[in-house]
């Protein structure tokens, strides 16, 4: 059974990920960085296309899914080419249960390859999520290797093609990747998990046994504090206020 998602994107995600385009950041790339064109805004209503976002934002930090579907549509109903709209609609159908949806709206927001973002790249692993819950694995598998290349300091790139990589029966390089993961500062029981499964299928349960009682004292720990890890912070994440 495939984990989705880390618990440290679940927080990202439930803090409304993408904020507006004048906060954003550029990820830390390997090579070089193609440069960042903003996307043109429609000339009419622009105010009234950014409130609405920004009421879609405010509902889906709340929970209030069906309420922030309603108003990030109203947004794209104004201006079909903002990305942050499109994007936080992804989040709200994917926690809703349309992956599809969601895979469609992130890979809207994707549909540039020369762009990269710290908005692209969030958008780029969160379709990766998608894809797993559709059993695309081979795209999912794609998507978090991308954003590897992208942010090699990021764990939760590592993380996310672990868990592909653990369904995929590819126990040693799963291992591997949950290992780089942690080594990365990505405190998530469910990483644990994916490393004690890994070496359990490799033949040493010792090992595994550790790991995953780890992951479950996490667990608990997380539950009894009403919710899951932060998500972590400088260089060594790129999974912050999403």
């Amino acid at each position: 059974m495939l984990c989705f998602p880390m618990l440290s994107l679940a927080a990202a995600v439930a803090a409304a990920p993408f904020g507006p385009a004048s906060a954003e950041r550029q990820p830390q790339v390997a090579g070089n960085a193609p440069l960042v064109a903003e996307q043109p805004k429609q000339a009419l209503h622009p105010h009234a296309a950014r409130e609405q976002g920004r009421r879609g934002i405010e509902f889906l930090g709340l929970g209030r899914l069906d309420e922030a579907e309603r108003a990030l549509r109203k947004a794209l109903e104004i201006d079909p080419n903002d990305d942050v709209a499109i994007a936080n609609l992804g989040v709200v159908l994917y926690r809703q249960g349309d992956y599809r949806g969601a895979a469609d709206s992130f890979s809207r927001v994707l549909r540039d390859p020369q762009r990269v973002t710290k908005r692209h790249l969030l958008a780029l692993m969160m379709r990766g999520f998608a894809n797993a819950r559709l059993n695309r694995l081979s795209q999912s598998l794609a998507d978090f290797e991308t954003a590897i290349t992208i942010a090699p300091l990021n764990p939760n790139g590592f993380a996310g093609r672990a868990m592909v990589r653990l369904e995929l029966a590819d126990h040693k390089a799963a291992l591997a990747d949950a290992t780089v993961a942690l080594a990365l500062g990505l405190q998530d029981p469910k990483v644990y998990a994916i490393k004690g499964k890994a070496l359990t299928a490799l033949g040493n349960e010792e090992e595994g046994r550790r790991f995953l009682a780890i992951s479950a004292n996490l667990m608990e720990r997380y539950s009894s504090q009403g919710g899951a890890p932060a998500a972590n912070t400088g260089s060594k994440s790129m999974m912050l206020n999403f």
